[in-house]
């Protein structure tokens, strides 16, 4: 029923719960779980951001997979893992449509 499934994680409770599910659909359907973690890049006045700030939100966003990686891991369910930055929403999109 379901080849692949998309975990976006941001580290929220919210998003552990979501991963919990896919690992359970995982199991009973035996589909691929792919883990995504959004380095979120966008401006939100007119000056840029310092370079230090976005090297942060990469390091949490790598931080995050790893931790669901782990998670799904010593629950049975090897799943592979993905860091972008960007849009957050663009990057789900993307990477569901066309996979990484």
């Amino acid at each position: 029923m379901y080849k692949s499934i998309l975990v976006p994680l941001d580290g929220s409770q919210n998003s552990t719960k979501a991963l919990d599910i896919a690992i359970l659909y995982s199991k009973a359907f035996n589909s691929k779980v792919s883990i995504l973690s959004v380095a979120n890049n966008m401006s939100y006045g007119y000056e840029p951001m310092p370079a230090s700030l976005y090297e942060r939100f990469d390091n949490r966003a790598k931080k995050i997979v790893e931790v669901g990686k782990k998670y799904a891991s010593e629950k049975g369910v090897n799943v592979e893992t993905f860091v972008k930055r960007g849009n957050p929403k663009q990057a789900i999109i993307e990477c569901s449509c066309f996979g990484g």
